[in-house]
C-alpha cells in the first residue's frame, strides 16, 4: 500500500516538474527504504531517532501559536516556506528558509552544493505538545551523501546554528 502511494507521489512530482526538463536522475547513493531508519554517515553520529527536542509546550495549539508568530516576524532571518497542520491530529510540519548571510543557507550551501535542493528547506515538526527536528548531522549526511569527511568539516558549526535558528522559532 505504502509502495503505491510512493510511486503515485514520484509520478505526481515528476509530470510536474516535466516543463523544467527530463532529467530526474537520482543522486547521492541508494539505500533500500527499510534501511533509511537505521542510516547514519559515521560511527558516533545521530541516527534518524535521535532527533533534537526544541521545546515543550503547555498544548499543541500554544506550540502551534508560538511557531506561527515568531516565522510570521521573521525572527532569526527566517522565512516560512510551507506549513502543513492536522489539527485533529495534533501535528504540525514547517518548512523555514534559512536567510542569515552569515550562517544560514547563503554561508554553507555554496561549500556543500546546491545541486541537492530538494534538501530544502528546513523542518520544525510539532507533534502533540513537543517542537523537534532531525539532528542536523543526520539530516546533512542523508541528502548530501555524496560529502567527503574534509567537506563535512567546512560546515562543522552548520547543523548546531541550524538548531540555533529552530531552537529560536519554538521559544
Amino acid at each position: 500500500m505504502k509502495q503505491k502511494a510512493l510511486a503515485k507521489v514520484t509520478e505526481s512530482a515528476i509530470n510536474a516538474l516535466k516543463p523544467l526538463g527530463s532529467d530526474f536522475t537520482p543522486f547521492g547513493g541508494e539505500e533500500k527504504t527499510e534501511k533509511l531508519h537505521k542510516y547514519r554517515y559515521k560511527v558516533m553520529m545521530p541516527y534518524f531517532t535521535n532527533p533534537v527536542e526544541l521545546n515543550e509546550f503547555e498544548s499543541f495549539e500554544e506550540g502551534l501559536a508560538t511557531i506561527q508568530k515568531n516565522l510570521e516576524a521573521k525572527l532569526g532571518n527566517t522565512v516560512k516556506v510551507y506549513e502543513i497542520i492536522d489539527a485533529e491530529k495534533k501535528i504540525a510540519v514547517f518548512g523555514v528558509g534559512l536567510m542569515d548571510q552569515e550562517k544560514g543557507e547563503a554561508k554553507f550551501l555554496p561549500i556543500i552544493g546546491e545541486d541537492h535542493i530538494a534538501a530544502m528547506p528546513y523542518d520544525i515538526i510539532l507533534q502533540g505538545n513537543t517542537a523537534s527536528m532531525l539532528h542536523g548531522k543526520y539530516r546533512f549526511a542523508l541528502y548530501w551523501p555524496e560529502l567527503k569527511m574534509g567537506t563535512f568539516m567546512k560546515i562543522m558549526s552548520t547543523p548546531k546554528n541550524v538548531e540555533k535558528f529552530m531552537k529560536a522559532l519554538t521559544e
